[in-house]
């Protein structure tokens, strides 16, 4: 699937729209990875960052895409 490509198609993506690409992304990019670093940790770090964000004056959009994309980049990962 070409995400950039879908998020491209729509013009003002709204905040849900956006991080529900994202894990549709990081569900596809770390299929079959470890346990460790699996979706289900994902989720926890996402669920945590949530919460934690709550009581804090913080751009939810960005804590949200950081918890999301914090294993992308890790080179334990094959690209």
């Amino acid at each position: 699937m070409n995400y950039m490509k879908e998020a491209n198609a729509i013009p003002n993506l709204r905040s849900k729209q956006i991080i529900s690409l994202t894990e549709k992304f990081v569900k596809d990019r770390l299929a079959g990875s470890e346990a460790g670093h699996d979706w289900w940790h994902i989720q926890r770090v996402f669920n945590n960052a949530k919460l934690i964000s709550k009581t804090e004056k913080v751009d939810q959009l960005v804590v949200n895409l950081a918890a999301l994309l914090h294993d992308i980049a890790d080179s334990k990962f094959p690209t």
